[in-house]
């Protein structure tokens, strides 16, 4: 029970990302779709998902690196299981994240009785089936498998949802934040592994992670993943109005 709740809190907070970055374009994505705009609405789909997908892997890419020496000094002796199950956690988050602005799209178009009907059952179906397994295999992570599982379903089933009632293009989806994502992680987890080669589990080792991932993560991020449009917005909607707050 402790493993679980310390996992739960991991997921709290990065629920927490997601939600402020999703009520960030949602009053965007339903006024494009008021106005029948449907290209402009499905840009800002897009970019909800790439965003919530970048940021979250600002914060979380160092963490998961390091996770078993920040359980050590966050919690002295974690209980069994809890590394693990912070791990699901992270998963857990990574499965829908992806798909956060299909579900504003959906619910912006207002065609949701079969969206919520599919995802609905998808989500009734959890609870039977994470039992069924935890009683035949007796193994957490067998059950949290389970939960990601069904999760994976949810996100592809507000993609699939989306396309049919948004006309939001899967492929465009895929090119613009899965791919872009695959390759972040190609290129900034072999770094951030490099201090283990070289080092003991210390928190000096976890700055040092840190540091590498965000030295290659972040450039990797504004030349290479956001386009011309999305830097601009970043320069003229975010970074300014942090400029602002710290200049006060």
């Amino acid at each position: 029970n402790a493993a679980q709740n310390i996992g739960v809190s991991v997921q709290g907070h990065c629920q927490t990302l997601a939600g402020a970055m999703q009520g960030a374009f949602v009053p965007v994505i339903t006024q494009a779709c008021g106005a029948g705009d449907y290209e402009k609405m499905n840009r800002f789909v897009l970019r909800t998902c790439k965003f919530n997908v970048f940021l979250s892997m600002i914060f979380m890419l160092p963490l998961a690196l390091e996770l078993p020496e920040v359980m050590k000094l966050w919690l002295k002796e974690p209980p069994p299981f809890t590394t693990g199950l912070c791990y699901c956690a992270m998963i857990l988050y990574w499965s829908s994240c992806p798909t956060v602005g299909h579900m504003v799209a959906v619910n912006a178009v207002g065609k949701v009785a079969g969206y919520y009907s599919v995802l609905g059952a998808v989500n009734v179906l959890v609870l039977p089936v994470a039992v069924c397994a935890g009683y035949l295999y007796r193994n957490v992570y067998v059950v949290m498998g389970v939960v990601i599982f069904f999760e994976i379903l949810n996100s592809i089933g507000r993609v699939y949802f989306a396309r049919c009632h948004a006309k939001s293009s899967a492929r465009a989806w895929f090119r613009t934040v899965m791919m872009p994502m695959l390759v972040a992680l190609v290129i900034c987890v072999p770094i951030g592994l490099l201090p283990r080669l070289a080092f003991e589990a210390t928190i000096g080792r976890l700055f040092l992670t840190t540091l590498l991932c965000e030295a290659v993560l972040l450039p990797t991020l504004w030349f290479v993943i956001l386009n011309d449009e999305e830097r601009k917005f970043m320069r003229e909607r975010v970074f300014a109005k942090v400029l602002k707050r710290v200049c006060k």
